[in-house]
């Protein structure tokens, strides 16, 4: 067992926290430099990206919920292409209707964060959206073949396609914005170009290690692609997307106590998601291993990954506090917003450490044995019952937007690991009763 764990991380959990890594760097990049422009700058940018986000978590959920599929083919040497072509057709219909919903009211979206006078910032965010959402499009076919490395156990070909499209990124960031003088625009489509790159780098190296013709990826049945999206690709986006929402939410609290809140906030919480995605590297090598798993070791697979979790939140809250500094140093913000940034990360630390136990427990245990439903529930049920409730009462009564911030991500976490680790102890135990039937 211990042995599948230590292959698992090696194949597939340091490639994928280097992936996250380079990935989570994009935005961290963007904004250190455009933080030079403006504070409010960052902000609508940062805004933008958020929103923008909702829909790559869609389109990661899309194809995470695929991937046990994709797994199991490849294991009992099965047609898994199919579920990659499935994923990407999903996520392509779903981006574009995203982006066509975003393009129309994207004033409208804009302001319910930002207070209309604020026009510096709603500006800021118009213009960047206009061109990075370009980028989504193509990232509905290179996020299908970054999950595909992961289900081929070839992850570190996805880290370095993201590692050169992020060095390239950079690069042309700081060309197009400081030396050209492009801006917010130059930031956008220098990372519209390294999409494009990521893409391009990331079929090569699968093509490389195992041929995937185009037109394989298409040979689903109508039947295939409405159960594959209506068992697991739909409620695994939505629970994503609910996800990233309950952010924005939480974004739109911040913003009621002033645009330097929500600008500390943003900083603080661009951090913590840098590091918050690299330890999610260890749930995503758990589910490669639970999907394959014999069903009377996946509770006790799932306690090691914990561990392992745990001594990654640590490590990661550590790097967290340290990065702040030299992060909020390079983009120049104020002493003010400086010190409204550490308050936050001082109460995201201990969320930091207890958060890869419970992205265990969903995403490992949960979708590695296809539970993608209840995912969906726990979300619902942690983040926007529980967690909404929380959040607006402590804004009604103790009015500390610290306080509400804190208490409403330790509620929620210990509420969502709660409720996984319940729902997998009672799904191996029928797993096993069914085995022991059919022995």
């Amino acid at each position: 067992m211990k042995d599948n764990i230590k292959n698992a991380i090696i194949t597939v959990g340091i490639p994928v926290m280097l992936q996250n890594f380079f990935e989570t760097t994009y935005s961290l990049a963007d904004s250190m430099m455009l933080a030079n422009l403006s504070e409010k700058t960052f902000a609508g940018v940062n805004l933008v990206n958020q929103i923008l986000f909702i829909l790559l978590l869609i389109i990661y959920g899309i194809n995470t919920a695929l991937l046990s599929n994709i797994a199991n083919a490849k294991e009992h040497k099965l047609n898994y292409k199919k579920y990659v072509g499935i994923g990407i057709t999903f996520a392509l219909i779903v981006a574009t209707i995203f982006l066509g919903v975003l393009k129309i009211f994207q004033y409208e979206i804009i302001t319910m964060f930002v207070n209309t006078s604020e026009s510096e910032v709603i500006y800021s965010a118009i213009r960047y959206m206009n061109i990075a959402s370009i980028g989504y499009l193509i990232s509905c076919v290179s996020v299908a073949y970054l999950i595909l490395c992961r289900g081929l156990k070839i992850a570190k070909y996805a880290a370095d396609a993201v590692a050169i499209s992020l060095l390239v990124n950079i690069v042309l960031n700081y060309l197009f914005i400081f030396k050209l003088g492009y801006g917010i625009e130059g930031a956008a489509v220098a990372t519209v170009i390294a999409k494009i790159i990521e893409l391009v780098l990331v079929v090569k190296l699968v093509n490389k290690a195992e041929k995937v013709k185009i037109r394989e990826l298409f040979t689903f049945t109508r039947e295939e692609f409405n159960t594959q999206i209506i068992n697991n690709a739909i409620p695994n986006s939505i629970a994503e997307g609910l996800h990233v929402i309950i952010g924005l939410i939480v974004t739109y609290v911040v913003s009621r106590h002033g645009i330097e809140k929500l600008i500390a906030f943003q900083f603080a919480i661009t951090i913590y998601g840098f590091f918050r995605f690299i330890s999610a590297g260890i749930a995503n090598s758990s589910q490669v291993v639970i999907a394959s798993a014999e069903k009377d070791n996946i509770i006790r697979l799932l306690k090691e990954f914990s561990k392992i979790g745990l001594i990654g939140g640590f490590i990661c809250s550590g790097l967290m506090n340290l990065l702040v500094y030299p992060y909020s140093y390079i983009s120049n913000i104020s002493n003010e917003t400086f010190g409204m940034v550490i308050n936050y990360i001082l109460i995201l630390t201990p969320i930091m450490i207890i958060y890869p136990i419970g992205s265990v427990l969903v995403r490992g245990g949960l979708r590695g044995i296809n539970q993608s439903r209840y995912i969906l529930k726990t979300n619902v049920i942690s983040k926007y019952i529980i967690g909404l409730t929380l959040m607006f009462l402590l804004e009604l009564t103790v009015k500390n937007v610290v306080l509400t911030v804190f208490m409403y991500y330790l509620v929620t976490e210990i509420v969502q690991g709660y409720l996984a680790y319940r729902k997998l102890e009672k799904e191996v135990r029928n797993l096993n009763n069914d085995y022991i039937m059919e022995v």
